[in-house]
């Protein structure tokens, strides 16, 4: 992508799977960033934040710990099983499953 280097693209996504931006304001910064026709590798992309997703939950998987509840397992599962939901890759903030507290 022109004028967009590999570092504020990683922050971007952090934003973006850390809830600080949602996906208009991701896709509002990239188009206005950029000298071509907007393309995206969706793919790539949510597989990224479906494994930043996975990655910030893995403390509750440690073995030094309590066991998982079955809100928190249904969550992980669900973010392993994302590339099967019928809206891959072209998924929607509502499509993603909700995190339990």
């Amino acid at each position: 992508m022109a004028n967009i280097d590999s570092g504020m693209m990683s922050q971007l996504n952090e934003y973006l799977a850390n809830g600080q931006i949602d996906s208009d304001q991701y896709n509002t910064f990239i188009t206005s960033r950029t000298n071509h026709v907007w393309t995206m590798d969706w793919d790539n992309h949510n597989r990224s934040i479906r494994n930043t997703l996975l990655f910030e939950t893995d403390h509750w998987a440690y073995q030094d710990t309590a066991d998982m509840t079955s809100a928190q397992i249904t969550y992980r599962q669900a973010l392993r099983d994302i590339t099967t939901h019928a809206n891959w890759p072209n998924l929607e903030d509502a499509d993603w499953p909700t995190k339990p507290e």
